[in-house]
């Protein structure tokens, strides 16, 4: 893995409520165990490097794929998974090569109307 470097993107764990948060590197610890980052909230934060994972780069937003993603941990596809949520429609489904994420949009969608539905009839 690549040596992390001051303006590198991550995701810094927060807590079990906010879960992980976007940030920049601004600072790497002499001690080579603790990282500075810049949250995306404007908070600045110092926290040990087992808390920082990679993150991708914006056009990787929303990959129906997340194995298309470059760096692959759980902060990216949580992130994914949840910038296909917001999409409008169908974006409840994402994949992990052959393995399908779906998360519950409480809320009707127009792919199960009654004309898809007639489509798998037969």
């Amino acid at each position: 893995m690549a040596e992390w470097q001051k303006g590198d993107a991550a995701w810094c764990y927060i807590n079990d409520d906010v879960t992980y948060e976007a940030g920049k590197i601004v600072e790497l610890g002499e001690d080579d165990r603790s990282v500075t980052l810049k949250l995306a909230s404007g908070k600045t934060l110092t926290t040990e490097r087992a808390n920082v994972l990679r993150a991708n780069k914006d056009k990787q937003d929303g990959v129906e794929d997340n194995t298309f993603l470059r760096e692959l941990n759980e902060a990216t596809i949580l992130h994914n998974v949840g910038v296909r949520y917001a999409k409008s429609e169908g974006g409840i489904y994402s994949t992990t090569g052959h393995i399908l994420i779906a998360v519950n949009p409480f809320r009707q969608l127009k792919i199960y109307e009654e004309a898809q539905i007639k489509r798998y009839l037969g």
